[in-house]
């Protein structure tokens, strides 16, 4: 603990709530200001409470990082300040008050706004960053436009409480991690998206409002990737996503505190689920209420996760008349080569040791690249293309009937048949797996009066006999 002017403290603090201690009216007995060493604390250690949390902070110089504190690290702090000024006072009555139900009081009184209690202390704002082991990388704008990573020191204004241990250097490089893990498995255009992703990672906040699918070849470097995104990140600051969990009263609490979501080698149907739509708000900066175990109150915090998903086959998506939105949400990165012949056991610590500096300068000019746009991941036709795919697979009789028919005059008709045999040719020409006829005869109904506004008739004309379809339809 640093040097302390005792007296000064004291005047100051006696001035706003009081003196230290005070003499009972009715007994005469010495009691203790329990809001005076509150404010004695607060000067001295310089917490923060974090209302949302229900928890302490510290700001740790050696890491620059701001470090949740339990409760029996609290009180022992404040019992040894009050040790301390006893000592430095001559008043032995002060260390008598050092138990625990006295100095749960005084914690007590360091919650309320006036003292520590500050709610979303530590929400980003102001310039993106990303810490690491060895300070603070910044990206500022220079003077042609472009944005350049540049390192500073820690400092407490960052309010930053994640942080990578890898240490920046402009000259690290990562040649094993690119050509043996990255390269081989996706395309360069596909790399692109992917390095921009993972620096987004690193920011903490997801800027882009996007969401990273790795759909492809089981054994292909997928789950090895993401544990390097994970420990680059640092595990601490990541967390599963649980969709199933989440709609229940306290699984947003899980995530307080964390930047990445990860779900690894999903089911087809995992972005099909009831709650997929919740996706949705934790990427888009939506706000969204909490509750805490154990407390009556609510808060609210925003959805700026980084989300990673892995599978090994196409995922299926609930599009629930929303694909624009997921259409802006994904990007999916393809793993269509075959794995690799040799498997090198922990392959992820294997690259992070010797590469690791290398792979956080690798994924802060992804960082820069992304700032420079905005903080969007600016999307190619390739990638355009590979999710309005996903999306169509997903919902193959929307994605046929609204492309393949058009109005017509009332003359022209199509047979509920005919529509049906036609749209299994189209899944078939596509690669995709047939949906189960019953599904699609009970969807294309519906769908046709969304997109054209026609009613199914019963009288359709085919060869002298009555068919149900559709009139004022034809295909194109």
């Amino acid at each position: 603990m640093k040097e302390l002017d005792f007296d000064v403290l004291r005047e100051k603090i006696s001035a706003q709530v009081g003196d230290p201690t005070f003499t009972d009216g009715e007994t005469k007995k010495p009691e203790l200001n329990q809001q005076f060493f509150a404010r004695f604390a607060a000067a001295v250690y310089k917490p923060i409470f974090e209302k949302i949390e229900g928890a302490f902070y510290l700001y740790v110089p050696e890491t620059g990082l701001w470090v949740r504190q339990d409760e029996p690290a609290m009180i022992d702090r404040i019992s040894l300040l009050m040790m301390r000024y006893a000592d430095e006072t001559s008043d032995s009555f002060i260390n008598r008050k050092r138990n625990v139900g006295t100095i749960k009081s005084i914690l007590r009184f360091m919650q309320a706004d006036a003292c520590c209690g500050r709610e979303n202390a530590f929400a980003h704002k102001g310039e993106p960053f990303i810490h690491c082991g060895n300070g603070v990388i910044t990206f500022p704008i220079q003077d042609d436009g472009r944005r350049k990573p540049v390192l500073m020191p820690f400092d407490p204004k960052y309010m930053s409480r994640n942080r990578t241990e890898c240490n920046f250097r402009e000259d690290a490089v990562c040649p094993e991690f690119l050509n043996r893990l990255i390269k081989p498995a996706m395309s360069e255009d596909d790399l692109n998206h992917f390095q921009q992703y993972v620096g987004q990672c690193l920011l903490g906040v997801n800027h882009s409002q996007t969401i990273l699918l790795m759909v492809g070849t089981a054994g292909g470097g997928k789950s090895t990737a993401v544990n390097i995104i994970e420990k680059l990140v640092h595990r601490q600051n990541c967390t599963e996503l649980r969709l199933e969990q989440m709609g229940s009263r306290f699984e947003t609490q899980r995530l307080l505190g964390k930047t990445l979501l990860t779900a690894k080698d999903v089911r087809s149907d995992f972005l099909s689920t009831k709650y997929a739509f919740k996706l949705k708000a934790l990427t888009g900066k939506d706000t969204m209420t909490i509750e805490r175990k154990g407390s009556n109150e609510a808060s609210d915090i925003c959805g700026e996760y980084n989300v990673i998903i892995t599978a090994n086959n196409t995922l299926c998506v609930v599009l629930d008349g929303d694909a624009e939105a997921w259409k802006r949400r994904l990007i999916l990165i393809e793993y269509n080569n075959p794995p690799p012949k040799e498997k090198i056991a922990d392959f992820d610590d294997y690259l992070l040791e010797r590469e690791g500096d290398g792979i956080l300068t690798w994924a802060a000019e992804g960082a820069m690249l992304l700032l420079e746009n905005d903080g969007k991941i600016v999307k190619s036709d390739a990638q355009k293309k590979k999710v309005n795919n996903l999306l169509h697979e997903s919902d193959p009789v929307a994605a046929y009937l609204s492309s393949h028919l058009d109005l017509a005059d009332r003359d022209a008709t199509v047979t509920s048949e005919e529509i049906l045999k036609a749209f299994h040719a189209y899944c078939k020409e596509q690669g995709w797996t047939l949906p189960p006829r019953k599904d699609v005869q009970a969807r294309i109904p519906d769908y046709i009066f969304h997109y054209y506004g026609i009613s199914k008739r019963t009288d359709i004309k085919r060869a002298g006999t009555n068919r149900r379809g559709y009139q004022g339809l034809r295909f194109k």
